[in-house]
């Protein structure tokens, strides 16, 4: 739909890959139009896993490390950031 404000056009994507949009403009000369197609691309949110909260007893300084999980459904991870550590997949 054609946003007047805005002067853009909206749409609402079905999730399919390709979406055919075909603009017509009426004046008194004629009905005019242009087409294009958007590429649309749907992405999950990634699962992160994370350990309970947990209480460590140490007589000396050692790295701790702890199990976590991720996984992206779509596979298009494109980093993991540690804050207060370092992740090593």
């Amino acid at each position: 739909r054609w946003d007047a404000q805005t002067k853009s056009v909206c749409f609402f994507s079905d999730c399919c890959l390709e979406n055919r949009i075909t603009v017509y403009v009426t004046t008194q000369c004629g009905t005019y139009s242009c087409s294009f197609t958007v590429k649309v691309q749907t992405n999950s949110a990634p699962i992160v896993v994370l350990p309970r909260d947990t209480a460590y007893v140490a007589c000396t300084f050692d790295k701790i490390c702890l199990p976590v999980a991720i996984n992206d459904i779509d596979k298009n991870v494109a980093s993991v950031t540690a804050i207060g550590g370092t992740y090593d997949a």
